[in-house]
């Protein structure tokens, strides 16, 4: 992403070549037209790359890309209602139902790879790790609650962390290129 925040024209072409095909079925499956699908994922690269939002995205470029490709599909499926004047509010509804069903989807397997990600914790680092995250505890409050220096709190949040940014990234990037 840092060779993206330069403006890199070569390396933006690059993910296109390399996503292009990945999205355009994702496409697919909420519209169902390749035309209406190919299009919206070449109206989100343009738009990406017209407006710089590559610069301001916080997770992978993957995920930003399935996201936006989503949005700029949904958005392509009324465009061509209000272009034809056909109108099927059935298949809009069932688009929109998909596509809220899929974001419910992935909030939930997002929660269930934190949890088993927790689990993988030694039980120190962990029960830390859940009194500063899900019970807004100080360093001070989780030294004193488990018997442990303020240091070695910060040593095992710090662990923690990084243990849990391997694993979720190893597991994110096998699900997007499984």
């Amino acid at each position: 992403m840092k060779e993206l925040r330069e403006n890199d024209p070569v390396l933006f072409e690059e993910l296109f070549k390399r996503y292009y095909t990945l999205l355009t079925a994702k496409a697919y499956e909420i519209c169902g037209n390749w035309q209406l699908a190919e299009d919206a994922v070449q109206e989100f690269f343009a738009d990406t790359w017209a407006k710089k939002s590559w610069q301001n995205i916080n997770t992978n470029f993957a995920s930003y890309a399935v996201k936006g490709v989503q949005y700029k599909t949904i958005s392509a499926i009324r465009r061509s209602v209000k272009q034809t004047g056909y109108t099927d509010p059935e298949h809009i509804q069932t688009t929109d139902a998909r596509l809220e069903a899929e974001q419910q989807e992935d909030q939930l397997q997002r929660e269930l790879e934190l949890v088993n990600a927790l689990n993988e914790l030694p039980a120190q680092r962990k029960e830390a790790f859940l009194l500063a995250h899900y019970h807004n505890k100080s360093y001070a409050e989780i030294s004193e609650q488990m018997g442990l220096s303020v240091n070695t709190v910060k040593t095992h949040l710090r662990l923690a962390m990084s243990q849990l940014r391997e694993i979720l990234l190893s597991i994110i990037f096998f699900l997007i290129f499984s």
